[in-house]
């Protein structure tokens, strides 16, 4: 590819306003994930491990909107995501919050874009994040596995077959996700992206239909992973990262299956209704 992201904004460094981690909205988040652990909805709530998504509004659709970088939202798709907690994010805690364009990297049908993600507490790196975007090339070729992440789910490539290879299963959780999911979603994240709430947008998008929030899908697997293998405690969640192999499109429902990698490591994979990856390369460090 010759045309797309401006490599000139690598390196570019980006800030956005701080903003306070109310309580109300933190427990709206994980109400909205369908996630009542009491450190999440309790009277001084902690922060869900994907509320990040929601302090981050006031950062990625900035550098998104960056008209140096050249970036079409309408045809980008979140390829991956990483998070590190350094520390918890608390009710009432002012969140600084800056981003740093990674890399652009051409790909057969489209570009990646990746962002490193930073949010501080007074001064202090609580969580960081790494996101991957695909953006496709405006005269679509058919993305395929190798051209990057943000796959179409009628081309990827992605086995069926679950991975048994990794150590012993220790939960496997089921969440039906109803027709109302990402509308939710995207009020208790600030994420409207079109994609997820106007057909006519996805199908424009190259999608046959609105898709769910790909964190949200991954707020749903958080949920397995800290309910199922870590007694119920986020503070033992030290870090999350994930591939998101497939859109989810409503209403479906997702099965989460954990396994033990080594005392402090954990790999999980989630699966539609049909079971088909939709998310891939799970890694939960603990």
């Amino acid at each position: 590819m010759s045309e797309g992201q401006n490599r000139a904004c690598l390196g570019r460094s980006y800030r956005g306003d701080p903003v306070v981690a109310e309580a109300d909205a933190m427990r709206a988040f994980a109400q909205a994930v369908g996630d009542l652990n009491p450190s999440y909805v309790g009277d001084e709530p902690v922060a869900h491990p994907l509320f990040a998504v929601r302090l981050l509004r006031g950062l990625m659709p900035q550098l998104l909107a960056d008209p140096a970088l050249g970036c079409d939202r309408t045809r980008l798709v979140h390829g991956e995501q990483r998070f590190t907690y350094e520390q918890p994010v608390r009710a009432g805690d002012s969140v600084a919050l800056e981003g740093v364009v990674a890399a652009i990297e051409d790909k057969r049908s489209g570009q990646v874009l990746r962002v490193e993600q930073r949010l501080l507490v007074d001064g202090r790196l609580a969580v960081l994040g790494e996101a991957t975007a695909f953006i496709r090339a405006p005269e679509g070729t058919s993305p395929e596995l190798d051209a990057g992440p943000g796959l179409d789910a009628r081309q990827s490539m992605v086995s069926s077959e679950p991975d048994r290879s990794v150590g012993d299963a220790l939960h496997v959780a089921s969440h039906e996700v109803d027709a109302a999911a990402a509308a939710r979603y995207a009020e208790a994240s600030g994420d409207f992206n079109p994609i997820h709430l106007d057909p006519e947008a996805a199908r424009k998008a190259g999608l046959p239909a609105v898709i769910l929030h790909g964190t949200c899908t991954l707020a749903l697997a958080a949920r397995a992973i800290v309910d199922g293998v870590l007694g119920g405690d986020p503070m033992r969640l030290r870090g999350i990262d994930v591939r998101f192999a497939r859109p989810v499109y409503l209403p479906d429902c997702v099965v989460t299956e954990v396994r033990r990698a080594d005392p402090s490591l954990l790999h999980f994979e989630t699966r539609n209704a049909e079971g088909e990856v939709v998310l891939t390369r799970g890694l939960a460090r603990c």
